[in-house]
């Protein structure tokens, strides 16, 4: 547990198994666990699970279809500490291919990205209610709005390689034709980083 950060787990009964597992790792209440039992939709469950109120100062929320590093939440506190003011996104769709091993960073986990995915995200608690009240049902997903809300607000979004996650569905309940991609920098044990550097690199330095 991390009481700096709130973590809430949104999903679908289909992935029910999962979501108990995950809940059971970081210790968190039902409370905190959003089921969209009928389907309603992506952005009606993201909406309430971002909203739950909480006091801590960081506010996470994790998709039902991930697996966790181990000592995750250890991980996630030093990240926030690293970086206070910043959207983290657990996972980028820029790095679902691999990467030449040249261009991956060295000095630093953390990379500045123009996109993040829903599979996981953390943001700074005061950051939550602005970015919902711009969200756009016509836009496709939680992780869509807040990158828009974050790039029209000058709010830098930044991932890890390595990851501390790693997306276990291969298909979407909701669009069995999206491509749901999966990074291939998940490491389990990721101690070997630099959780602690305040350097970033720049996603172009790594991908033309």
């Amino acid at each position: 547990m991390n009481d700096k950060i709130s973590v809430r787990i949104m999903g679908v009964p289909e992935r029910l198994e999962n979501i108990r597992k995950n809940q059971e790792i970081l210790k968190i209440p039902d409370e905190q666990i959003f089921i969209d039992q009928d389907h309603v939709g992506v952005m009606f469950n993201a909406r309430r699970a971002w909203l739950y109120p909480t006091d801590a100062p960081f506010t996470m929320v994790l998709q039902d279809d991930v697996e966790l590093c181990d000592n995750f939440m250890s991980y996630c506190g030093r990240i926030i500490n690293a970086h206070p003011h910043e959207v983290i996104g657990l996972v980028s769709s820029r790095l679902f291919k691999p990467v030449a091993g040249s261009k991956l960073p060295t000095k630093s986990p953390y990379v500045m990205v123009r996109d993040i995915s829903g599979q996981g995200i953390m943001m700074p608690t005061e950051y939550v209610k602005p970015c919902i009240d711009t969200w756009m049902d016509e836009r496709n997903g939680d992780d869509i709005n807040i990158i828009r809300w974050a790039e029209r607000n000058g709010v830098k979004m930044l991932t890890t390689v390595p990851s501390l996650i790693r997306h276990i569905g291969r298909e979407s309940v909701f669009d069995p034709s999206r491509d749901v991609g999966d990074t291939k920098y998940f490491d389990r044990n990721p101690e070997y980083a630099n959780w602690d550097c305040g350097y970033v690199t720049p996603i172009y330095n790594i991908i033309r």
